[in-house]
């Protein structure tokens, strides 16, 4: 009966901890892209975007059409989602603090060790409802290519939802040859009223 009883202890504690660890996130990235994919694409937002390439520009503009093409619009940003991985969600350091250039505060995690996603710093006014840009950069490397990556997004409300309007991705890719790429996608965000 006593062997039951421990048995019957150790599985409902584990069962209590695996709940913990799921549940628990730094910053649900996931859930602020599939909002922001719901609400780009029921407003039938377009996009302008002007790329450089190693110092060659382009410019286009499109309307992205419904919810699969703005999920891959916005999927480079669900990259960093990454904190929230149980083995590194201990590797952040977090720090709320005083935007210098404006009235907002920033909540910031920095990466303590090695990992991916180097900083996340989400910039909101009065609380993280409100989140006005978020800014991270993002590092790969492996034997082939060394890649960095400076993740924006800027936000403003819109019919009492906080909506984006304009993201960034700036990076540079060095291939182990020692071939090196620099390109800078800036994107604005048009919502038709």
């Amino acid at each position: 009966m006593r062997s039951t009883f421990f048995i019957f202890l150790v599985i409902a504690f584990v069962s209590c901890s695996r709940k913990d660890e799921g549940t628990s996130t730094l910053f649900n990235v996931d859930s602020l892209i599939s909002a922001q994919v719901q609400i780009l694409s029921a407003q039938k937002a377009k996009l302008n975007k002007t790329s450089s390439l190693d110092g060659e520009m382009s410019t286009i503009s499109i309307i992205p059409s419904g919810t699969p093409a703005w999920k891959k619009e916005l999927e480079i940003f669900n990259m960093l989602s990454v904190i929230n991985k149980p083995i590194n969600k201990s590797q952040y350091r977090i720090e709320v603090q005083a935007d210098q250039t404006s009235n907002l505060k920033i909540k910031a995690f920095t990466n303590k060790s090695n990992l991916s996603v180097s900083y996340l710093k989400i910039y909101y006014q009065d609380s993280m409802a409100k989140i006005r840009k978020i800014k991270a950069e993002y590092i790969e490397s492996n034997t082939l290519y060394k890649s960095k990556r400076i993740l924006e997004m800027e936000f403003q409300p819109l019919n009492d939802k906080m909506t984006l309007t304009s993201y960034r991705v700036e990076g540079t890719q060095t291939m182990f040859i020692g071939y090196s790429v620099h390109y800078k996608i800036d994107t604005t965000v048009i919502i038709f009223k």
